[in-house]
C-alpha cells in the first residue's frame, strides 16, 4: 500500500509538472517527430514478464513530454481543448470505481447523476419529456438519431431490414461527415444522404432543402431524415432551424440537431436565439467537450418522445442482464447500442455544479466576445 500511495502522488506530481508547464510561453505545443522517429525513441513493447509500478513513472512522463499540449494557450488546432479539473477530478472517481451504466444495479449513483443531467439538457433544448443517453461522442449521437428516424418510419426494418424502401437523408453541404457513416452502417447507403447548398453564411438554404426532397420523391424515393446544424465544424454556422422545421413538418420528415459544436449557446440569454426552434426538433446531438470545455468524451443523444431509445436501441437475448424488478426502469443499458458503457456523465455533472448555469451562460457569452 505505502508503494501504490508513493507511485500515485509520483503522477500526480508529474501531472502538476506538465500543466505548469503549459502555462509557459516557451513551452512548445509539441516537439513534432515522425512516427518513425518517435517509434524509435519510445518503448511500446509489450513484455513477457511484468515490470515493477516505479518503472511505469518514466513512461508516463515520456507520454506527456511527446503528447500534443492541448491545454497550451497557444493550441487552437481542434474544437476542443484545455484542461478541466472537475473532469480529472470525475475521471480519477470513475476509473476508480469502474462500474458500468448498462443497470441501476451496478451503478446506482451514476444511474441517478445521468438521468437528472438528460433531463437538465433537454430542458434547455425543450424537451419536457425527452429522454437521452450520454454516448461515445457526436458521430455515434447521430448515428442513433438517424436509427430512430429509420424505426419511426419502418419500424419492421428492425427485424426485417429495409427490403425495397430507399431512405434519403439531407444535410448541408457543410454538414459533419458523420452523416455518411452512419448512412452506411444503417445499410441505406452513403449515395442517399444529400448534400443541400448553403448560402453565403454557410448555413443551410431552406428552398434548397425542399427542393431536393421534391427531387427524391420524383425519383421514387422515401425521404425521412433531416439534419440541422448548429455550429458547422468550419464556420460555426447555425442552419434556420425555424425554417427548416417548417419543411420536414410539411413533409412529415425526421429532424435533427447537431448540436456538437453549438448546442450550448443554449446557456446564453444573449445567444441562445440562434437555436429558435430547438424544441421543434425530434432529437438533439450535444458535446459538452467541445464548447463547454468538458475533457473528452462527453456526448449525448437526447430525443423528445419517451420510448423512441427502446424500441430503436434494443435487442434480443439481454435477459440474462435485464429483470423485470423494482429498478428496472433505472436500467438505462435497455435503450442503449452499447452493453458496457463507461460513467461519462459524472465529468459534466461535476463541471455544471461547480460552474452553475450562470457560469456557462458568462464563458459562451465571453467565447462570442473573442470571436
Amino acid at each position: 500500500m505505502i508503494e501504490f500511495e508513493k507511485i500515485i502522488n509520483l503522477t500526480v506530481d508529474k501531472l502538476l509538472k506538465y500543466l505548469q508547464e503549459n502555462k509557459n510561453t516557451d513551452t512548445k505545443v509539441i516537439d513534432y517527430k515522425s512516427p518513425q522517429t518517435l517509434k524509435e525513441k519510445l518503448d511500446l513493447s509489450l513484455p513477457e514478464n511484468g515490470v515493477p509500478l516505479a518503472d511505469l513513472i518514466p513512461i508516463i512522463e515520456s507520454y506527456l513530454d511527446h503528447s500534443v499540449r492541448t491545454s497550451s494557450h497557444k493550441f487552437f488546432n481542434q474544437l476542443w481543448g484545455g484542461f478541466e479539473i472537475t473532469g480529472l477530478l470525475a475521471e480519477m472517481v470513475t476509473s476508480t470505481a469502474n462500474t458500468s451504466m448498462y443497470t441501476y444495479e451496478v451503478a446506482p449513483v451514476a444511474t441517478l447523476i445521468e438521468i437528472k443531467l438528460i433531463e437538465a439538457l433537454n430542458d434547455l433544448i425543450g424537451f419536457p419529456q425527452g429522454e437521452g443517453l450520454m454516448v461515445t461522442g457526436g458521430s455515434n449521437a447521430n448515428l442513433i438519431a438517424m436509427l430512430c428516424a429509420r424505426h419511426k418510419l419502418l419500424p419492421e426494418a428492425k427485424n426485417k431490414g429495409l427490403g425495397n424502401h430507399q431512405l434519403v437523408a439531407f444535410i448541408s453541404d457543410q454538414a459533419h461527415y458523420s452523416f455518411f457513416k452512419a448512412a452506411n452502417l444503417l445499410g441505406m447507403g452513403i449515395d442517399n444522404v444529400v448534400k443541400v447548398k448553403s448560402d453565403h453564411d454557410q448555413r443551410m438554404c431552406p428552398q434548397q432543402l425542399e427542393a431536393a426532397i421534391q427531387q427524391s420523391l420524383r425519383e421514387g424515393k422515401t425521404p425521412f431524415f433531416v439534419t440541422a446544424t448548429a455550429g458547422t465544424t468550419v464556420a460555426g454556422a447555425f442552419d434556420p432551424l425555424l425554417s427548416i422545421s417548417e419543411i420536414t413538418s410539411k413533409y412529415g420528415l425526421w429532424l435533427h440537431v447537431d448540436g456538437s459544436w453549438g448546442a450550448p449557446v443554449l446557456f446564453s440569454n444573449q445567444h441562445k436565439h440562434l437555436l429558435q426552434g430547438s424544441s421543434l426538433a425530434d432529437s438533439f446531438t450535444w458535446d459538452a467537450h467541445k464548447l463547454m470545455g468538458v475533457p473528452l468524451i462527453c456526448s449525448a443523444i437526447l430525443v423528445k418522445q419517451p420510448g423512441t431509445l427502446l424500441e430503436a436501441c434494443s435487442s434480443q437475448g439481454t435477459h440474462y442482464i435485464f429483470h423485470d424488478d423494482e429498478d428496472s426502469a433505472y436500467n438505462l443499458g435497455a435503450m442503449s447500442l452499447q452493453c458496457g458503457r463507461k460513467v461519462d456523465a459524472l465529468k459534466l455533472w461535476l463541471a455544471w455544479k461547480y460552474y452553475g448555469k450562470s457560469g456557462y451562460e458568462a464563458r459562451v457569452d465571453r467565447l462570442f466576445e473573442l470571436a
